[in-house]
């Protein structure tokens, strides 16, 4: 599994430049990828990889460590 995360602010995706993958995903939206991840581990799912490529200041960092939290939370 596969996934790339940029940015969910229309407005923003064709500026060009840094505000482009300027976003910080809100917790709802971490959960719900979170709850999809482990769907899909239920699955049968054996490797999943999520990039963050909202990558202005640390918002990617902070995103992909909330995601991991979520998802550890998640799985025995």
């Amino acid at each position: 599994f596969y996934a790339r995360l940029h940015s969910q602010n229309p407005a923003n995706w064709y500026v060009g430049g840094p505000a482009r993958y300027d976003y910080d995903y809100p917790e709802e939206t971490l959960q719900t990828w979170a709850a999809g991840l482990k769907r899909a581990a239920d699955a049968g799912t054996e490797q999943a990889v999520v990039l963050f490529n909202n990558c202005v200041g640390v918002q990617a960092v902070e995103n992909a460590k909330r995601l991991a939290e979520l998802v550890r939370a998640t799985v025995p």
